[in-house]
């Protein structure tokens, strides 16, 4: 006699369950835009719910536009500032310059269009010296604009991001690789951050052009890291000290799929992030902590989100942030190359957070 127990065949139950699985796929789909557009209908509660998002409690926003002027570039995707707080702003054909309080000083050619900017402080190597990043190299100018020299190509997969200059060393993000390049003032590499290890650990995750590396103090970088949702402070070799963030649609959070998409930091240490989709543009403590917003979509002029839009219809939606001497933070319209200048609002004892 057999005394092994008996064995029921799966079969049944599992032809059961594949069935039901495509009958509600068959429901949601009914229940959806076939078109993909719009994604699944998921009702007014839904709309309403990313809506409410769009509104600010104003006892978080402290910070006011002071300033504002056309950089006259059309769409542009990189601000920058330099001696004197001047802005740099990278348009589609060209670097326009102009004075703190926006007044117009020179523009500069370019053969492509500028993907990202840095100017070098009175700390740093050259100072004055103009770091203008095109798609996958970066050229180098005097503070007049007069070309330097062509740095060699970063690769054919390279979408240059970000320029970040520490001591002597500049920092490359490049969000076609995910990785941060780390070169020396001639453009020789001299390593790479976000590579990954034998089991796919140690690297970034950049789902979209928007990759942003600022300097940290002691050497070290700020650097952030889309997919995961958080900024991270990396050593000059690449070895991660410490992060912050979390995945959430309420004001302490960051909201969509890869956000931060830039950042910068204010001169008390503080750091300016801006969100993409969803516009705002808050500042941090250097652990994490919000310490205020700056603007959100409605100072921003972002159009409120029409009845069945998402945030996927506006993911290239975006803004760039730079900070100057005086603690001012100026944010970039990408769309329309709109510059606007915020001071943070003093607090009840008349000083500044």
């Amino acid at each position: 006699m057999d005394s092994r127990p008996a064995v029921i065949s799966p079969t049944w139950w599992i032809v059961a369950l594949v069935l039901a699985a495509v009958a509600a796929g068959i429901v949601a789909m009914s229940l959806g835009d076939r078109s993909g557009r719009r994604g699944p209908d998921l009702g007014d509660r839904f709309e309403y719910q990313i809506d409410q998002y769009q509104r600010i409690d104003p006892a978080w926003i402290r910070w006011v536009q002071t300033a504002s002027f056309d950089a006259q570039v059309g769409s542009g995707r990189a601000v920058a500032v330099g001696p004197e707080d001047r802005i740099y702003v990278g348009g589609p054909q060209a670097v326009h310059v102009f004075d703190r309080d926006g007044t117009a000083r020179h523009r500069v050619a370019t053969p492509s269009p500028v993907y990202c900017l840095a100017v070098a402080g009175p700390s740093q190597a050259a100072p004055g010296r103009v770091y203008v990043g095109l798609k996958e190299h970066l050229e180098l100018w005097n503070l007049d604009g007069t070309p330097q020299v062509v740095w060699p190509s970063l690769g054919a997969r390279a979408v240059l991001t970000s320029i970040a200059l520490v001591g002597n060393e500049v920092f490359v993000a490049d969000a076609g690789t995910q990785m941060v390049h780390r070169l020396d003032q001639q453009g020789a590499r001299l390593g790479r951050i976000g590579q990954r290890d034998e089991h796919g650990r140690g690297g970034f995750v950049v789902p979209s052009p928007f990759f942003d590396v600022a300097p940290a103090p002691g050497g070290m970088l700020y650097v952030t890291n889309p997919g995961a949702l958080r900024v991270e402070t990396r050593s000059a070799d690449g070895t991660l000290r410490s992060l912050w963030g979390e995945a959430s649609a309420e004001i302490e959070g960051f909201f969509g799929c890869c956000n931060p998409a830039n950042l910068a930091v204010l001169p008390d240490g503080r750091i300016v992030t801006a969100e993409k989709g969803l516009l705002r543009v808050k500042v941090y403590t250097p652990d994490g902590t919000l310490d205020g917003v700056v603007a959100g979509p409605e100072q921003l002029d972002s159009p409120a989100l029409a009845p069945g839009d998402g945030l996927a219809d506006r993911e290239f939606a975006a803004v760039d942030v730079a900070t100057d001497s005086r603690g001012r933070i100026i944010v970039l319209d990408r769309a329309t190359g709109a510059v606007r200048v915020f001071e943070e609002k003093p607090n009840k004892e008349g000083n500044h957070r």
